[in-house]
């Protein structure tokens, strides 16, 4: 429920931060999508804080899969997400791996299988494929290892398979269109 109300949280920050980046003297899509990005990391951070508790900070690995390096906002929020996880929460740079799924799920269902085989404590997945999250869920259920979902949200039946290690950290991808049409 805290894992909720943080990324909560994170999502209200990361509007606040798009509407503010209007007036910047950057172009307001550049500003915005690097504070979105900042926000987002930290929100996936915390939630890594949370699934790695009680542990060495030092010793934690962090394996992330991102769909496709090749999109924008995700190369700025990888690089936010490391700086996060290195000087905030204290973790080794050398302990986070970040791999890219060049828009093949099969890849990154590879580089999960490989995190869960080299023991990372924790894993930040981007699906390439939203309809792919029961396949990673279980296999990190079947690990014993947290997943933190960024972006593409696996289906509620998905999201219930094991509550307290599975988290996503996201928009509503309904109420994001509603605001812009809004806006």
């Amino acid at each position: 429920m805290k894992l909720k109300k943080v990324a909560a949280l994170g999502l209200a920050t990361a509007m606040a931060f798009s509407v503010t980046a209007c007036s910047s003297s950057k172009p307001a899509e550049t500003t915005a999508a690097a504070e979105d990005a900042e926000t987002t990391a930290a929100a996936d951070g915390e939630a890594v804080k949370e699934a790695v508790e009680g542990k060495d900070p030092a010793e934690v690995k962090v394996g992330i899969s991102i769909y496709q390096f090749a999109d924008n906002f995700m190369t700025l929020y990888r690089n936010e997400l490391q700086n996060y996880l290195v000087n905030e929460l204290g973790l080794k740079a050398e302990n986070i791996s970040i791999m890219d799924g060049k828009n093949d799920q099969s890849e990154q269902m590879n580089q999960i299988r490989n995190f869960v085989t080299q023991g990372f404590d924790v894993m930040i997945i981007n699906l390439v494929q939203a309809t792919s999250a029961a396949t990673v869920i279980d296999k990190c259920e079947a690990a014993n290892k947290p997943c933190i979902f960024i972006n593409r949200e696996p289906s509620e039946e998905d999201m219930k398979k094991d509550p307290g290690m599975i988290t996503y950290v996201g928009a509503d991808a309904r109420q994001s269109g509603k605001f812009q049409g809004e806006l």
